[in-house]
């Protein structure tokens, strides 16, 4: 969101994927700038609480809050399974 690509944008990306895909806007009309976040769960009532933690989980706003690869991302999707 702030043009600054480390190796966890791609989750970001992936995260913002899914609200676009959920509720078919981009996520940058959803960012709150004075909040730093992107507001968007207002519009997914529909959607599994899991889900929608794990999605906000890979758009958090600080680097060390991201998932640090790939096997974090698995291992959180196996955990919503189960």
């Amino acid at each position: 969101m702030h043009g600054q690509a480390i190796p966890q944008s791609d989750f970001f990306a992936l995260g913002s994927t899914f609200v676009f895909l959920l509720r078919g806007c981009q996520p940058a009309q959803l960012y709150d700038s004075h909040l730093g976040i992107i507001k968007w769960r207002h519009l997914a009532n529909h959607v599994s609480p899991l889900l929608l933690y794990f999605i906000d989980w890979l758009m958090l706003n600080g680097i060390h809050q991201l998932p640090q690869n790939s096997r974090k991302i698995l291992d959180k999707l196996t955990e919503l399974e189960n």
